[in-house]
């Protein structure tokens, strides 16, 4: 009975190594690591959390849990502040030079704005909602504009047709 209580504990310990073992092989190559288009993903302090930070994927997964969790109008709210939210990431990142993760995130923000014009169909009193969300959208296509600088043609393109997009759903307002 002792014999097998030492090799119960030795089964443990060895398990508890291997398993500290890749966590800190994982963290090492979350800092160290490269993201999806390229740029490295990196560990800072002091300023807001950009995509291109170790920890973003876990404030993005809590972004999800949230709208998961919310009401119809919390969600319409919600997308409307994570739109927000990713636009200026995508204009802090292109200033920094890193225009893909940039150009990514923007069209991140641009797929919540497009489902926050879609809430706003499906709620029971929207018209008081309507003026907020027109702001937005048209605070987006002039964020666009501002934005061409920093763009290559392709991604010009493409935003282009976000800004299309953007006024063909609002020409469907009230």
């Amino acid at each position: 009975m002792l014999e097998n209580r030492r090799a119960y504990t030795w089964y443990v310990v060895i398990n508890l190594l291997f398993g500290v073992g890749i966590f800190l092989v994982s963290l090492f190559y979350a800092l160290t690591g490269i993201a999806a288009n390229g740029e490295g993903r990196h560990l800072y302090f002091g300023r807001e959390i950009l995509p291109d930070h170790v920890f973003y994927p876990v404030m993005a997964a809590v972004d999800r849990f949230e709208l998961l969790a919310a009401t119809p109008e919390e969600q319409f709210r919600l997308r409307q502040q994570l739109a927000i939210k990713r636009l200026l990431a995508a204009e802090q990142l292109y200033l920094q030079g890193q225009n893909e993760l940039a150009f990514v995130t923007l069209g991140k923000a641009h797929q919540y704005l497009l489902q926050a014009n879609q809430d706003w169909e499906h709620l029971s009193h929207p018209e008081k909602m309507y003026l907020d969300l027109v702001r937005l959208n048209n605070k987006f296509i002039n964020k666009y504009s501002h934005l061409h600088r920093y763009m290559s043609d392709s991604q010009w393109a493409s935003v282009t047709q976000m800004a299309q997009a953007i006024k063909y759903v609002q020409e469907d307002g009230p």
